[in-house]
């Protein structure tokens, strides 16, 4: 069994931060073992880059160039470099660039294109084993990712990561479908949209809480991350708290009145929240993981980090949020990272 003293899972922007930030803090490269069935940019380059991001361009390219290790001064010029950096863009543009640093990172490490199926603490490492991954590590790194929440209906479901994908929805037959979208997010914005732009028959947005809309201060952003913004703040204030189109209705949940709503529709699409991923089996600790939201501790020399396991932030009238976005995620590690290294 191959030792290291550190092992990262998950090869999404939160894993790429880790990897990198592991390295630029001193732990040798070749110290550090990298796990991921795909290392293809994790759940980004897999569901949901079609997505109109809700973070602008330079945001962006301040992730691609804050590791050295990244290497990103070499990297040659992508679709995004020419776009306003003031802007947002499809999340399909941050691809190019993050392969090309992952890339960077795997001639660094060393890499298993494998998945982890269970973690167990033996003599005071942590065992990491699969089909064909069987390593060990003093400290381990979760970037595991989340899965979209739903609920127990019982009519179809359309996919959150289809719903996202104006492409996949514009190729489905609506016509004859009544759709209900749960949720007043971001990603119900863009579902929303993405349907309209359809001949559907009708949708049908369910919804407990107001819409709400990032405020950019002098140095602070209220209702950072939950609050709209870019593009789905501009659908949302035109359609949604301006004129509702004429196959769009929405409907508080309050009570039991809106059920009768819910025998209307045909299909459904969920967007109310993520929550962590349970598939690695990891020994005396129940799933799902609890952890401190305030430097992603699960168990001694095991963290989580990324849209799993998000940072708890609060604004300054005491508002808290979970901190989500690859810019974030960057930040939250190199806060953390020295507690880590010593933890």
């Amino acid at each position: 069994m191959r030792s290291y003293s550190w092992c990262v899972v998950g090869s999404g922007p939160a894993g790429i931060a880790a990897v990198g930030n592991l390295i630029d803090s001193g732990v040798p490269a070749d110290d550090i073992a990298w796990v991921d069935p795909h290392f293809s940019v994790g759940d980004i380059g897999d569901k949901w880059f079609r997505v109109q991001g809700n973070s602008k361009v330079k945001g962006f390219m301040a992730f691609f160039n804050e590791c050295a290790s990244f290497r990103f001064h070499q990297a040659p010029l992508f679709k995004i470099h020419s776009i306003d950096p003031e802007r947002s863009c499809r999340l399909c543009h941050l691809l190019p660039p993050l392969e090309w640093i992952t890339e960077q990172l795997l001639s660094q490490v060393t890499s298993f294109k494998m998945k982890v199926n269970k973690i167990s603490r033996t003599h005071g490492k942590w065992c990491l084993t699969g089909n064909e991954l069987d390593i060990q590590a003093s400290k381990v790194v979760l970037a595991t990712g989340s899965e979209p929440k739903t609920l127990p209906l019982t009519i179809p479901t359309i996919p959150l990561n289809e719903a996202l994908n104006d492409k996949i929805i514009r190729s489905k037959n609506l016509v004859d479908e009544t759709i209900a979208v749960f949720g007043s997010s971001h990603s119900a914005m863009v579902a929303l949209e993405n349907l309209m732009n359809t001949q559907v028959k009708k949708v049908i947005n369910f919804y407990r809480s107001p819409t709400k809309y990032a405020v950019y201060m002098d140095d602070y952003v209220l209702f950072d991350n939950t609050g709209l913004k870019e593009h789905a703040a501009l659908w949302a204030k035109t359609n949604i708290d301006g004129t509702l189109p004429d196959r769009l209705e929405r409907v508080y949940c309050e009570g039991d009145h809106w059920n009768e709503k819910i025998d209307q529709c045909t299909k459904a699409v969920f967007c109310i929240g993520f929550e962590a991923r349970t598939d690695i089996q990891i020994s005396d600790i129940q799933q799902p993981l609890s952890y401190n939201p305030y430097n992603g501790i699960i168990a001694h020399g095991l963290f989580g980090v990324g849209v799993g396991f998000p940072n708890l932030v609060t604004d300054p009238f005491g508002y808290q949020e979970w901190n989500v976005g690859i810019g974030k995620f960057m930040d939250y590690i190199k806060q953390v990272l020295p507690i880590w290294l010593k933890y």
